[in-house]
């Protein structure tokens, strides 16, 4: 299991990792797997990935749920929002191609927009979920 979720990631961050507009918009190397405490806004993290069993009579299967979240700082929420839908539209129902495993389909299924808080930074979720047979 743990190879798919990393060869999904993988495919999905070289997607973003390669569009020349998203780059340009948000800067070079600026897409973690992780939190980072001190970069510069805007940038972008994986988060929140769960796996649910998708297996059918007929092959074994995989329910991918998991989070992009777009940060900036207080004033950045149109450009928050701008990147998430790029974002969106860079990855919403597109045939990535996996190392291991078949992606079925990928969508978008939800966002949320909100303010953190004391800090007031921007934060912007995208929730995605992708089948994949093994």
């Amino acid at each position: 299991m743990k190879s798919v979720v990393n060869n999904l990631q993988k495919a999905v961050f070289k997607v973003l990792n390669s569009d020349t507009d998203l780059i340009s918009e948000m800067g070079a190397e600026k897409i973690f797997d992780h939190q980072i405490a001190k970069v510069n806004f805007p940038y972008a993290v994986f988060a929140n990935w769960r796996i649910n069993d998708w297996s059918t009579d007929e092959c074994e299967g995989e329910e991918h749920l998991f989070e992009i979240h777009i940060w900036g700082q207080k004033s950045g929420r149109k450009q928050v929002q701008s990147i998430a839908s790029s974002i969106k539209t860079l990855l919403h129902d597109q045939p990535l191609v996996l190392d291991a495993g078949h992606l079925v389909n990928l969508r978008h299924q939800n966002t949320f927009i909100n303010t953190q808080g004391r800090t007031r930074l921007q934060q912007t979720r995208l929730i995605f979920r992708a089948t994949v047979e093994l």
